[in-house]
């Protein structure tokens, strides 16, 4: 059999990048009409009941087999990552212009590259370097239309809740591209994305269910009303949401 392409494991990261870069254009409108809480439990609603049957279909009993630690990393990366993160992100946007959040995301990569090295022992070649700079550069560059604007607002008293926001989330979803590396070691993708979901959402629907009790964040009613945010749930769970995750942690598994 010909040895497996160096090149997949990568490939397959950066279609799953790709689908992310869309998510923004859509979550940006859909939090003005409805709570991040809620907006983020829903979109984990939706991918697991797509996801369940899909991986209990691939898995079978397997779906159950993790070790204490493998769970805890599941548990992590869906607490901290998929629900926590994401909620902060998306609130993010409700406080400070879309994209000085997204540039705050850009450091998620930095993250990635210190704690891979202190903890996962992955230490990249000297031509790494170069190349990482001139994507960082590009991606903060394609992502920021005023850097100047991005800039001042990140020195802004004023506005610091939704940078911080995003700041937190890009560190939780950097510790959870370490935890998640782990997981492929002996876990497949599907089965990962299946528990990451899960436990994201049960978070989530513990959280939504108390702010609903406190009047915090109420039952939303514009979502029977809007079917421009039917939509946009359903796209944003199912592509840059569960699709993009099952090719991230496919192409984990080979780089």
């Amino acid at each position: 059999m010909p040895a497996p392409s160096p090149l997949k494991g990568p490939l397959l990261i950066a279609v799953a990048a790709v689908l992310w870069s869309t998510d923004a254009l859509v979550r940006s409108p859909a939090v003005s009409l409805i709570a991040a809480e809620w907006l983020v439990f829903l979109e984990h609603s939706i991918a697991l009941l797509v996801l369940l049957p899909l991986a209990y279909m691939r898995e079978k009993l397997d779906l159950f087999r993790m070790d204490r630690k493998e769970i805890a990393a599941a548990a992590f990366s869906g607490i901290g990552g998929s629900a926590l993160a994401t909620v902060l992100f998306t609130a993010s946007f409700r406080y400070v212009n879309p994209s000085v959040a997204i540039l705050l995301q850009k450091t998620q990569p930095i993250w990635v590259l210190l704690m891979a090295t202190a903890f996962l022992g992955e230490k990249p070649t000297r031509r790494f370097w170069p190349w990482a700079l001139l994507a960082l550069g590009s991606a903060i560059t394609l992502s920021v239309p005023d850097f100047g604007e991005a800039i001042g607002a990140l020195t802004s008293f004023n506005q610091v809740r939704g940078p911080v926001y995003a700041f937190v989330a890009a560190l939780l979803w950097g510790i959870t591209t370490i935890v998640g590396k782990r997981l492929t070691r002996n876990q497949g993708s599907l089965k990962i994305t299946a528990w990451r979901f899960f436990f994201g959402w049960t978070a989530l629907g513990l959280l939504v269910a108390y702010q609903a009790g406190t009047g915090a964040a109420p039952v939303p009613t514009v979502l029977a009303e809007s079917g421009k945010l039917q939509l946009s749930l359903g796209y944003m769970a199912l592509i840059p949401g569960l699709l993009a995750m099952i090719l991230y942690y496919a192409g984990m598994r080979r780089t």
